[in-house]
């Protein structure tokens, strides 16, 4: 019996951030025979082949919620030691406590992170666990040696290729993002303040709400900050939507400003997929696809001036080129491929024993 257990923060598929970890565990669901799925937040069910246990987690509550997540997880460990691998999706301080237990009862444990920041509980869990995932190699702060990358995971039918053209009018730019201080949300208004000097309709759009307290401050002093612009109707600041929303925003835009020097964040891939011009200074994005000026040292302002002076056949090469490497190195296809394919090396190797 091929079992996999899969440990993850939401099974919400309406949620702002996390809905593509409902996804991954139901496209999972349909290539192992059994799947158990222990979630943080929501309710338990079962439906198919896949049953759902939540903890309950509350942030906050830490006694409540290492006594949940153990009360729970264990006797799934134990039922299923023989049988089964479990996947941790981007979980690294529940996986820092469930890791040694895994480990004690002989399962195979890998951990999906994809984050610049080494988090304490990723060091923990990084010495139980048999493998790191991640998206490309620059988003995972661990010894390489026990690193896989395998691209990020985009439905390339839920974000379709429409380019823009020509590129002399990219003048609805869009930032789709938490409204949190990493983000460089102020370089980003900054950056089309200067350009306005130069292009007078350029506006920006943000389109995410803060994750916590602290960000939540920094939002409202930016926007007290920014007020002009906002009045003047070249900024526009919008709440959270639900993922299955953002194909069709991006769609509305002509191109997609970015300033977060991270790892690579999910929606630079789909912007790309869906063949809108992203300018941005992510080092992870610039390395695989290029930048539009070719300069060593790239800003947002000379990113959008190359941009928009290249020729139109160039422009449609180029976007046509960053389409063909998003889908060939982050399409969920191949993503989840990859993955089945690591979390199924176990089951492989224990036939070749027997």
């Amino acid at each position: 019996m091929r079992e996999l257990i899969v440990l993850n923060y939401s099974m919400d598929d309406s949620h702002p951030l996390l809905a593509h970890q409902f996804d991954i565990a139901n496209l999972l669901a349909r290539r192992f025979d059994h799947v158990t799925v222990i979630t943080m937040e929501g309710p338990s069910f079962d439906i198919d082949n896949m049953e759902v246990r939540s903890v309950g987690w509350l942030p906050g509550h830490n006694i409540r919620n290492i006594w949940n997540l153990y009360r729970v997880s264990i006797p799934i460990l134990f039922r299923y030691r023989r049988a089964s691998v479990l996947f941790s999706h981007m979980t690294d301080l529940q996986s820092s406590l469930i890791a040694p237990i895994s480990k004690l009862f002989g399962i195979t444990h890998y951990l999906w992170y994809a984050h610049k920041v080494k988090s304490k509980y990723l060091q923990i869990a990084s010495y139980f666990v048999e493998r790191v995932i991640t998206s490309t190699k620059g988003s995972c702060p661990v010894d390489i040696s026990k690193v896989i990358s395998i691209g990020q995971a985009i439905d390339q039918n839920a974000f379709k290729f429409n380019p823009r053209t020509p590129n002399s009018h990219l003048l609805r730019a869009l930032h789709i993002g938490r409204f949190d201080p990493s983000k460089n949300l102020e370089r980003i208004f900054w950056s089309i303040s200067d350009l306005r000097k130069e292009f007078s309709e350029l506006t920006i759009t943000q389109i995410g709400a803060p994750s916590n307290k602290i960000a939540f401050d920094e939002a409202n002093r930016l926007q007290e900050k920014w007020s002009n612009g906002i009045a003047e109707g070249w900024i526009f600041i919008k709440p959270s939507v639900i993922r299955s929303q953002i194909p069709k925003i991006i769609s509305d835009y002509d191109v997609f400003f970015h300033s977060y020097i991270g790892s690579l964040d999910k929606t630079l891939i789909e912007a790309t997929m869906c063949g809108i011009p992203v300018v941005t200074t992510n080092p992870e994005y610039l390395e695989e696809f290029g930048s539009w000026s070719g300069l060593e040292n790239v800003t947002l302002e000379k990113e959008y001036l190359s941009l928009t002076q290249m020729s139109p056949v160039g422009y449609s090469e180029e976007i046509q080129r960053r389409y063909r490497i998003s889908v060939d190195r982050h399409s969920r296809e191949k993503w989840i491929e990859s993955l089945v394919k690591i979390l199924s090396s176990k089951h492989l190797d224990q036939g070749q024993e027997r």
